[in-house]
């Protein structure tokens, strides 16, 4: 095989242009839904379809493992041409020979290996768009089971679909042979598909959802989508499963699957559920609800899925991302302790004592659980100029990093931390290097929880009802060990406020 290569039109250079849009415009999303393809190549050509936006877009990275030649991809002919145009990177070969710029989402290529491997790309899920174009061959894959894929004549039975039909060729052996109606399709291979005029949906399982899939917050917690299915004599079983986005650190179990008839639970955590599509029917109704919605672990600020339904003639893929309104960044403010713990004859109990304000600085980081910070270095206008100052909470001489959950919108959940000061530490305040008696001070511990949303007996509620808005807030509990034979506690509220971005970062203690 030796695909020609000539100077392109004009619509090549359109489609260049768009390559490397898309390279550009990949959006930096909090929670993604990234699927993981592998394909097992062999030596000498392959005909492969990547599904989605690859991450890496880079041949030599994402290509990394593969003995490989040269990559191919065909541009379609635009409206009123008669052909496409191949387009190719070659491994070895000059740079000036190379006329594809790297990869991009939703597009077959063709493969020249040297040596049998496996190649892996993950990509964002995207809303799929196929189409076939009449009076021309033109690459398509179909989106199939790997486990149990249909047959040909089985995946274009759609009405107004499978009449218009001609010819489908598959790469087999480096050569080229003719699919026959009752041939299995390969999930992940690409077809030559020649029909004798367009058409725009040829799938038969599509999915009516947003351009950008399911997104979930703390405002939309549920989404349906639509599934249409060809007409069938039989009853069909749909299967649903969610798994986690290849990114590493998501989960699925937040997800929850409900159809028409019933609750459909466990979808999201691994399982399989299956759905019973009648005869007559060719519409399936499915909500997806975020069971947990806004609720990330400690440092996460998202979380991404893959939903997938399969039919036994098809399947498709829709995205699911839950995304946290809670924005990292730095919040600043204090908590009045207003409580101690007074032990006596009668037990222990919190009473009222005299109010106490301590400073707080907190921080939600990108990567990385939460923490409370000893100091800032802000920036602020001040006189037409740009100052900075240091803000210090001078009850946390280091970062604190703690530990626990926090609701997105910030009106529920428990971080905990705690710090230990040592006898010799400098920052003990009963250390006095200069007096012989007090050259080591006592071994504290200080053990706080923030409940955030909670209300204490102290707290009084804003008369503003606009002064909650921006801000998180709670209940502040401190433990000190290490000062008398039982523990102290106080208790009080806390309330923080966002800084802009950019404002202000991290310092080290001095």
């Amino acid at each position: 095989m030796n695909p020609a290569k000539s100077r392109p039109p004009q619509t090549y250079a359109a489609w260049m242009l768009a390559v490397l849009l898309s390279m550009a415009l990949v959006p930096d999303l909090e929670a993604a839904a990234i699927r993981e393809e592998v394909f097992a190549i062999v030596p000498g050509w392959n005909l492969i379809h990547i599904d989605g936006e690859p991450l890496v877009k880079d041949l030599s990275q994402a290509l990394v493992g593969v003995d490989w030649g040269s990559l191919w991809t065909w541009v379609p002919p635009g409206a009123g041409e008669s052909g496409g145009r191949w387009v190719v990177q070659h491994r070895d070969a000059p740079a000036f020979l190379d006329t594809l710029v790297g990869l991009v989402g939703s597009t077959s290529y063709l493969l020249f290996a040297r040596s049998a491997g496996s190649l892996k790309v993950k990509a964002y899920v995207r809303p799929r768009r196929a189409a076939l174009r009449g009076g021309a061959f033109q690459l398509f894959s179909p989106a199939v089971s790997a486990s149990s894929p249909p047959t040909l004549a089985g995946y274009f039975s759609r009405p107004g679909v499978k009449e218009h039909l001609m010819d489908v060729y598959e790469l087999a052996g480096g050569a080229y042979r003719r699919v026959g109606a009752g041939d299995a399709l390969r999930a992940g291979a690409a077809y030559w598909v020649l029909v004798n005029q367009d058409l725009p949906a040829p799938d038969p399982v599509r999915v009516q959802f947003g351009l950008g899939g399911l997104r979930f917050d703390s405002q939309v917690t549920v989404a349906e989508i639509e599934i249409d299915v060809v007409a069938s004599s039989v009853t069909r079983q749909m299967n649903l499963r969610a798994v986690p986005s290849a990114d590493g650190r998501s989960t699925a179990d937040w997800l929850v699957i409900q159809a028409a008839g019933g609750s459909l639970q466990g979808a999201g955590g691994g399982g399989t559920v299956s759905i019973d599509v009648p005869p007559d029917q060719t519409r399936v109704r499915v909500a997806v609800r975020a069971e947990r919605t806004g609720v990330v672990s400690a440092g996460t600020l998202g979380q991404g899925a893959v939903i997938d339904a399969v039919l036994p003639d098809g399947r498709v893929t829709v995205s699911a991302e839950l995304t946290s309104p809670l924005r990292q960044g730095i919040w600043i403010g204090e908590a009045v302790l207003a409580e101690v713990e007074r032990p006596s004859f009668h037990g222990g109990g919190l009473a009222p004592a005299s109010r106490l304000p301590v400073s707080l600085i907190f921080e939600i980081p990108i990567a990385g659980s939460p923490r409370l910070l000893p100091c800032l270095q802000v920036e602020a206008q001040r006189d037409g100029r740009k100052r900075a100052y240091r803000m210090e909470e001078a009850l946390f001489q280091a970062p604190v990093e703690l530990q626990g959950t926090l609701a997105a919108d910030g009106t529920s959940g428990v971080l905990t931390g705690s710090v230990r000061l040592a006898p010799a530490d400098p920052s003990n305040p009963y250390r006095h290097r200069y007096h012989p008696e007090h050259g080591l001070g006592y071994d504290l511990t200080r053990s706080f929880k923030l409940d955030f949303g909670a209300q204490g007996p102290a707290e009084e509620g804003p008369e503003n009802p606009l002064a909650t808005v921006g801000v998180l807030g709670g209940v502040y509990e401190e433990e000190l060990r290490g000062l008398a034979q039982e523990p102290i506690r106080v208790r009080g509220a806390f309330r923080l406020r966002h800084l802009a971005e950019g404002t202000a970062v991290p310092c080290a203690a001095q």
